[in-house]
């Protein structure tokens, strides 16, 4: 389930039907065509005019209109193809690009929304479960079952950060979601690992050959299935579900 600007949205079964309400009224604007698509993740654009889908029947990733003109059918822009499991999915902030993480394929893809052509595809921590765009939309960070947090510069798909210290996951324990979250200011990384550790980095881009960093802080929960955390930063409020 996503939310975007009072629209909610969510999804059932691997033939997926996707239903959006607003969310002040609960009254339901529109209904996606059934995909054969055991649908995993689903991600507003920021306008919400635009909505992907990604799973795993098919591995596509499949990019909507959902506010056509004149109270129209919701119009397929993009299929994007090349993943296997996509389990999560961001837009980078100003929604020129998307970003998938592939629980099977180790690999982060990303594309340019507009002309659908493919940007980038990074090598990724092994069985990906969660990938972010930085506030800024210049930094991209992804984590998965291998305890580490991978960031590229999200222009050119370069190396520049490693993070470590989450404790790695056992493979098959699907109990465990790893999450990252960016702060809003994109100074600082938070993120879980499969013991209930979360750690929060100093996201500051490091000197030439030196690919990783330190936790600053360390907290501890029984089960962290997402985050987030308040405008402001502080670190009292993150949330944990």
């Amino acid at each position: 389930v996503d939310y975007a600007e009072g629209v909610i949205k969510t999804e059932q079964g691997l033939f997926a039907e996707v239903r959006i309400w607003e969310a002040a009224t609960g009254q339901e604007v529109l209904c996606l065509p059934v995909i054969r698509q055991g649908i995993l993740c689903l991600c507003f654009g920021p306008d919400a005019r635009l909505l992907a889908s990604g799973g795993s029947e098919d591995g596509a990733i499949r990019v909507w209109n959902v506010v056509p003109p004149s109270g129209g059918q919701a119009v397929p822009l993009h299929s994007f193809s090349g993943c296997r499991t996509v389990v999560s999915l961001a837009f980078s902030p100003d929604g020129t690009k998307l970003a998938a993480a592939d629980f099977e394929g180790d690999h982060v893809r990303v594309w340019d929304v507009e002309t659908g052509r493919p940007c980038h595809t990074l090598p990724s921590p092994s069985h990906l479960t969660c990938v972010t765009f930085s506030p800024t939309g210049n930094r991209l960070a992804a984590t998965g079952y291998e305890g580490t947090v991978r960031l590229w510069d999200a222009a050119t798909g370069q190396d520049s950060l490693t993070l470590h210290g989450l404790t790695v996951a056992r493979f098959g324990d699907y109990a465990f979601t790893g999450r990252v979250v960016f702060s809003s200011d994109g100074t600082r990384i938070i993120s879980n690992g499969w013991d209930g550790t979360i750690n929060v980095w100093d996201a500051s881009p490091l000197p030439p050959r030196q690919g990783s960093a330190s936790a600053l802080k360390h907290f501890y929960s029984t089960l962290t299935v997402t985050l987030a955390v308040s405008e402001l930063f502080d670190i009292s409020v993150i949330v944990i579900f």
